[in-house]
């Protein structure tokens, strides 16, 4: 089983694609009752590998700045992602089956069983509130206006600033409009980029 963040949408992907399709992921394997192999990859790719006794908290975040992914096993940091995430990331869980299912441990059962292999999946409370940016127009004075919508698309504000004027100040002005706190504001261009607060906000093409 797999399972991660995806920038790819999660409906109508084949149910063939079980590596390519999640960005940044923990892939469980084992034998056929039990869980003890952690593999951690990233676009497909394997990272890194951890023994485990089945019974491990896993954590998937972004990182302080939102600009890598970082994985956890018992609240403990195991890997930061190498390749900067492309919002909007939704979750996805895989589940191939690639060996036969041992009929004689589901006797009496009356149907073959198969044991999900994780519980208690759940979207954590939010530290971080990821807008987009949108270059409306440059005018000839030198104002850029900009629309910032959320990961739903819903407009929350637009700003008039100055050509080249850094993230960090574009930032202080935008938290007044929308009363949120300058450290859990994460902005994104409009290919889904993060942008870093010493980056100047120019006109985009």
């Amino acid at each position: 089983m797999l399972l991660g963040l995806s920038h790819s949408p999660v409906s109508g992907s084949s149910s063939r694609d079980v590596t390519g399709s999640v960005d940044f992921g923990v892939r469980l394997d084992g034998d056929e009752l039990f869980l003890n192999t952690l593999q951690v990859e990233e676009f497909g790719k394997k990272t890194g590998c951890i023994s485990c006794e089945g019974n491990e908290s896993i954590t998937i975040r972004l990182d302080a700045e939102g600009a890598h992914v970082e994985f956890l096993v018992n609240n403990e940091l195991v890997y930061v992602s190498k390749r900067p995430p492309r919002f909007p990331l939704g979750f996805k869980a895989v589940s191939k089956v690639t060996r036969n299912i041992n009929v004689r441990t589901y006797l009496g059962l009356g149907h073959f069983c198969m044991r999900l292999p994780v519980k208690d999946l759940m979207w954590s409370k939010a530290v971080f509130k990821v807008l987009t940016l949108h270059v409306v127009d440059v005018g000839n004075d030198g104002l850029v206006h900009t629309t910032c919508t959320n990961l739903a698309g819903d407009e929350l504000a637009r700003m008039e600033t100055q050509v080249g004027r850094s993230i960090a100040d574009f930032k202080e002005a935008l938290v007044q409009q929308i009363q949120s706190s300058f450290n859990e504001l994460i902005l994104v261009s409009g290919d889904g980029n993060v942008i870093l607060d010493t980056d100047s906000w120019l006109r985009l093409t």
